[in-house]
């Protein structure tokens, strides 16, 4: 991909990837043809905000909701059943937190989408 495409996809994914990911998706868009561009936009469009996804923390993630948004289902299960128990400690945490948890999981949902093309 030229180096044009590969700057805007970047600087589209800046605030919403974490810094590890952003080297790595960098190395392997150098690799991926041209034709698959307008995919990968519709793939950076599908990402959450970690803005949003830090009110939803806040809001609603004595709930678990924020952990079910980001696919730990498992956990989000157990917060909500027992979040109670740690007194807003584990819930303090995951808002503390959200901004680096949703940059992680779409750094590995945009890898998931280069490796299928």
């Amino acid at each position: 991909m030229d180096s044009i495409k590969i700057n805007n996809i970047m600087s589209l994914l800046s605030d919403k990837v974490d810094v590890v990911s952003f080297g790595l998706i960098k190395d392997k868009l150098e690799k991926i043809d041209d034709k698959n561009y307008d995919t990968l936009i519709f793939s950076i469009n599908n990402l959450k905000s970690p803005t949003t996804m830090l009110i939803v923390s806040l809001f609603l993630g004595n709930f678990g909701v924020d952990r079910f948004l980001l696919g730990k289902v498992g956990s989000g299960i157990v917060k909500l059943l027992l979040g109670w128990l740690t007194f807003g400690i584990w819930w303090l945490i995951d808002v503390i937190n959200a901004r680096k948890n949703t940059q992680k999981y779409n750094g590995a949902k945009f890898q998931q989408a280069i490796a299928l093309l």
